[in-house]
């Protein structure tokens, strides 16, 4: 199994894409047949890992390692080969536990990136950024400036860019779909994802063209604002500052799956190559800073690092 080779940007398009499309469609299944049944709880509001769903293993509905085994098996054959994720699953499986193996499949995927998403000295230069400006006391005015320096840090390498940008733009479609927010219209505005990668040679067909993480093909940044850039706009009034606290229980419920999936996939995403600080203070800071470069894609409810503030 840990010998099996996914390739990227091409395959974890297709991934993230088919995540995207079976959350919506798990949530509307699950509408359509358990409504508001009383004694049944959907996996993604479950007290126990509910938070990380569709990844986290508690609110797995298909916790039977013998029966997801053949399953995962098929999907990873599947990327390799250029075949279709939406054939190989038996039809009587349901898009819940279709999607939770594709989220498994993901997980070991970025988990087998040698140097992340993000990597390890591309890292390191951003938080240096980061604590230059925690020392200056300047917080962040909105999603949109956390979103350009990200992407501003990332453009040197066009296949990482890529790569996450796929990332972000799925959770935050799951994140719309499993904690959508009271008032969606006071969300920042969503970015709009790249296209799926072509071959850069024509005389390779698409399914068997697989450029690497570390050799990254020639491309152009495709992410853009799907509104006014954030410099033009008066912010004050979309993003609340220091000390706010979120009244409406669905807000609270969506910041929570902010905080909790992003601070899984910055560990996932940034080079494990980069060690944690010792120290318990020093390592929270931390893990609050890589946490934040995923966190302010997801239309956040609040502006991340602008409501806590370092001592």
């Amino acid at each position: 199994e840990s010998t099996i080779r996914l390739s990227a940007p091409r395959e974890l398009f297709r991934l993230t894409e088919a995540i995207s499309r079976l959350t919506e469609q798990a949530v509307a299944e699950w509408s359509m047949i358990k409504g508001d049944t009383p004694d049944e709880t959907p996996p993604w509001l479950h007290e126990v890992g509910g938070l990380d769903w569709p990844f986290g293993r508690a609110s797995w509905t298909l916790k039977d390692s013998d029966k997801r085994a053949p399953l995962l098996f098929a999907v990873r054959e599947a990327l390799d080969i250029g075949a279709s994720l939406g054939t190989i699953f038996p039809p009587e499986l349901s898009s819940l536990p279709r999607l939770e193996i594709l989220a498994e499949t993901l997980i070991f995927f970025l988990q087998t990136l040698k140097d992340g998403i993000i990597k390890a000295e591309t890292w390191k230069t951003m938080e240096q950024q980061l604590l230059a400006r925690e020392r200056s006391k300047d917080p962040w005015r909105s999603p949109e400036d956390i979103q350009s320096w990200v992407l501003d840090n990332l453009a040197s390498s066009p296949a990482h860019s890529v790569s996450f940008t796929f990332l972000t733009f799925m959770l935050n479609q799951i994140i719309n779909e499993i904690a959508p927010a009271s008032d969606p219209s006071a969300l920042p505005p969503m970015l709009q994802p790249p296209p799926p990668p072509i071959p850069t040679d024509s005389k390779i067909p698409p399914e068997k063209t697989t450029p690497s993480i570390s050799s990254p093909s020639r491309r152009k940044r495709t992410l853009t604002l799907s509104s006014t850039d954030s410099s033009n706009r008066d912010t004050s009034h979309e993003y609340p500052g220091h000390g706010v606290t979120l009244i409406n229980p669905v807000d609270e419920r969506r910041k929570e799956v902010e905080m909790t999936l992003s601070s899984l996939f910055s560990g996932l995403m940034i080079s494990p190559s980069v060690p944690a600080p010792s120290k318990d203070k020093e390592r929270r800071a931390w893990e609050e800073r890589k946490r934040l470069v995923v966190e302010a894609f997801l239309q956040p409810v609040i502006t991340p690092n602008v409501e806590q503030q370092n001592d």
